[in-house]
């Protein structure tokens, strides 16, 4: 569920309704309750979301063989269709709710194209327990981000398709539900055609379908009445699937990346066999990468991190899959193994029609994939990131992008858009990592301090650390060294990192509150010096939105050994102040 994990802040004033108190946050996440069997085959009630229907992704395949009815009923196979008009494309959300009742503020989501052609259809959402960025409570973005991205699919017509089911599926197929459907009663939404006896073509072979209703009777003896003879009621069921007329959808494009530390950067030009990494773009727990690859697959192998626009390219046919290993039909002329290369699918016009079930990149200006098929669109399961993934190195290096990464017909492979993730996640660790430095053109001498071993605070200011909650054992810090010297004995300087503001009626001893942080330098010397930087940890500060949210307070204290400690220490700044990255 989107914001499963997010704080909710609810305001109730009055006796209020469970579900009135909580309708607009499943409104807006796109969930419900049902009840019915979970993935064990265990009866419980269970929390549910939209998804987009795509084959690839179904639970259960329903086809003609999952039909029954009681016996003398209506034809077992028989199904219906009908078009569901009851969609709204035009969604206002009320939120920032205030003392009076009122709301602060409005967003309205329009699918312009439905308005166009279907007239406006408004739905008013009253987000009560939903407020905006900056409140620290239930941010309203991260939920409309999310609502949008399968507003579109709910903004028109759809069509509902009603049929049996047999017991085997009475409480598998529940609301929620992605299938499978084949169906020789219905035409088919994308073709119009009806099922052929004589081709076996036509009708539903294989369409995705969401369930949006279901019922089910599991039958029972009967007494007779009035004397009569007992009777049994045969179990019945019937579902209702919800069917996409228009569906452009896909899995990305399989990648794999060339192992340059074998022999030749991972290319035999004997054999013309490359050698691949077994889990660049994949869980340990997948099938390696390679094998998403077959014979007869046209490939476009390419050389990532090149220093021109186009680099290093080639277009081959695979003729055997190995162990980590890729065989290709005609081989790679001009291979430079000091670079380092990749091996995903050609283009749309060159792929077989295999190949073709993926997703690849249309025109902007027709809309059309090269010039033969409707653009693909995203698709939304109502899921959030598997637990399950690998959790990204904060320290790898982005590469370049190629010209021939985008394009009419070009894959949408899975390799560019992690390049994508992997530099956001750079710039975020190192290009807007907070870097202050707090070096002074002279020392910062602090008198009137006499007594040996107290602290005496010489720097106090707030330092932002950004939005960011840590996922479980991840961990970020801040560097920090400072420039100090002694004039007599040993000095020290103690840096604290602090979630409030220090506090105190002096600059001595002056109270921190916990949670902080700290580390304590010390030095001899007469002269400058400057330490190897220490790590303090910053999850310990709020990195969120809200009151002091997002910063955390630097205090920095000297003492010294001897009497006169303000005249036998000098400081000059926090010559480093840096973030690393998360770890």
């Amino acid at each position: 569920m989107t914001e499963a994990d997010a704080p909710l802040t609810c305001v109730i004033d009055k006796p209020t309704r469970l579900g009135e108190l909580f309708e607009a946050d499943f409104l807006l996440r796109r969930c419900f309750f049902v009840w019915g069997a979970d993935s064990a085959g265990r009866g419980r009630l269970q929390v549910k979301t939209w998804a987009q229907p795509d084959s690839a992704y179904a639970a259960y395949t329903l086809t003609e063989a999952y039909k029954a009815t009681p016996q003398g009923t209506q034809d077992a196979g028989f199904s219906s269709q009908h078009e569901d008009d009851d969609f709204y494309n035009i969604v206002k959300v009320e939120y920032d709710l205030r003392i009076d009742g009122s709301y602060g503020s409005t967003l309205n989501i329009i699918d312009a194209a439905s308005v166009r052609d279907h007239g406006a259809r408004p739905f008013t959402i009253k987000a009560r327990n939903t407020f905006g960025q900056g409140s620290g409570f239930s941010p309203i973005d991260s939920l409309v981000a999310s609502f949008s991205g399968l507003f579109t699919m709910t903004s028109k017509p759809w069509l509902v398709l009603k049929r049996s089911i047999d017991l085997n599926r009475f409480e598998s197929t529940i609301p929620g539900t992605v299938l499978s459907v084949t169906d020789r009663y219905i035409r088919n939404p994308a073709t119009g055609l009806r099922y052929n006896h004589q081709t076996g073509t036509g009708g539903l072979s294989g369409y995705p379908g969401m369930v949006i209703g279901h019922k089910f009777d599991w039958g029972c003896a009967e007494i007779g009445r009035d004397g009569g003879a007992a009777t049994i009621r045969a179990p019945a069921g019937e579902v209702e699937i919800m069917l996409v007329p228009s569906r452009t959808q896909g899995t990305y494009c399989p990648t794999a990346q060339v192992d340059e530390s074998a022999a030749n950067a991972g290319y035999n030009a004997g054999t013309k066999t490359l050698t691949t990494y077994a889990h660049k773009f994949t869980e340990s727990s997948e099938s390696n990468d390679n094998t998403y690859f077959g014979a007869g697959d046209k490939v476009y192998i390419y050389e990532i991190d090149h220093q021109t626009a186009a680099g290093l390219s080639w277009s081959d046919e695979v003729a055997t899959v190995g162990t980590n290993t890729i065989v290709l039909t005609t081989g790679l002329a001009g291979w430079d193994n000091t670079k380092r290369y990749r091996v995903t699918y050609d283009a749309y016009s060159t792929v077989t029609s295999t190949q073709k079930a993926k997703v690849y990149q249309a025109d902007d200006a027709d809309g059309l994939v090269a010039d033969t098929v409707q653009a693909y669109g995203l698709g939304f399961f109502g899921s959030s990131q598997s637990t399950q993934a690998t959790v990204s190195d904060g320290t790898e290096l982005p590469v370049r992008h190629r010209t021939t990464a985008y394009g009419d017909g070009r894959p949408l492979d899975n390799a560019y858009d992690r390049d994508a993730a992997v530099l956001c996640n750079n710039l975020i660790q190192y290009k807007y990592a907070r870097q202050q430095p707090t070096v002074v053109a002279s020392s910062e001498i602090r008198d009137g301090n006499t007594t040996a071993g107290d602290w005496l605070a010489v720097e106090i200011y707030p330092i932002f650390l950004g939005v960011g909650v840590p996922t479980a054992g991840r961990t970020r810090s801040l560097f920090v060294a400072p420039r100090f010297r002694s004039k007599v004995g040993t000095a020290y300087c103690r840096v604290s990192l602090c979630r409030r503001p220090p506090t105190g009626s002096s600059l001595t001893n002056v109270t921190r509150t916990a949670p902080y942080v700290e580390h304590t330098f010390d030095t001899a010397s007469s002269s400058f010096v400057i330490p190897t930087a220490e790590a303090l940890d910053i999850t310990h500060c709020k990195l969120e939105d809200g009151l002091l949210g997002a910063v955390g307070f630097l205090l920095v204290e000297m003492s010294t050994s001897t009497v006169g400690l303000g005249s036998n220490t000098d400081y000059a700044g926090l010559a480093v102040c840096r973030q690393g990255p998360w770890t």
